[in-house]
């Protein structure tokens, strides 16, 4: 078997844990560096990050040579966490789960009212101004996203009501829902779309919830997301 082949075999075993590593090896994003049955080491090529998924604390120690100087990565398991967390110098983190939706069905959108369309550059500030995140992005990042039509607003009638949009990686995120606008499902109906987007796009369709984020969990299992029984780990330098 090659690299891919061999990755994709281990990663399925969980296939919602290792969702996102498994979507920039769909996409052929990803520079898989490193291939075991006892482990996983990826770099997705669109965003630069690194991805490592393994049970083995021996896979983490052979490989540290090689995440030493990297900026940002995503691990899949406590043990993985910790140890880089001790040996790297990382100065920030977001612990979360992985959501997937692993229907090839379209869902169904509810709220017609509700016209949802690719945002353009003249929305960059308001989505900056308003997206909660914005710190753990890189100067650019949205206008990037808007350049890449990746950054989808809600309107009702001419006001933007909310936005959601597709990370770098792969990821359905950014959502937000503007104050004035909450309690009218605005959110559930960006997230229908950006699921359905990902499907006719031949992604997989998923997202991350920050830990303890009751809120968003409710919101993707009632669109019939599956939530990884264990947490996904971030460290940024």
């Amino acid at each position: 078997m090659n690299k891919r082949e061999i990755a994709e075999r281990l990663l399925k075993k969980d296939i919602i844990l290792n969702v996102d590593m498994l979507q920039c090896i769909r996409r052929g994003s990803a520079d898989i560096i490193v291939a075991e049955e006892s482990g996983v080491l990826l770099q997705d090529k669109i965003s630069n990050i690194y991805m490592i998924s393994t049970l083995s604390e021996g896979f983490i120690k052979s490989i540290i040579d090689k995440i030493s100087d990297v900026d940002t990565i995503v691990l899949h398991n406590e043990f993985e966490y910790k140890l880089l967390k001790d040996k790297i110098n990382f100065s920030e983190e977001m612990i979360c789960y992985n959501a997937a939706y692993l229907h090839e069905k379209y869902i169904e959108r509810r709220n017609f009212e509700v016209k949802i369309k690719v945002l353009k550059e003249e929305f960059v500030e308001v989505v900056k101004n308003n997206y909660s995140e914005l710190s753990l992005c890189n100067s650019g990042y949205i206008e990037e996203r808007v350049k890449d039509k990746e950054l989808y607003g809600a309107f009702l009638g001419n006001r933007l009501a909310g936005f959601i949009g597709t990370h770098e990686e792969g990821s359905i995120g950014m959502l937000e829902v503007m104050p004035e606008f909450r309690g009218k499902c605005i959110g559930s109906e960006l997230e229908r779309y950006a699921i359905n987007r990902a499907i006719s796009k031949g992604r997989y369709p998923y997202c991350q919830v920050k830990e303890k984020n009751e809120i968003s969990m409710k919101l993707q299992k009632s669109l019939g997301m599956e939530i990884s029984k264990t947490k996904v780990y971030w460290l940024f330098k």
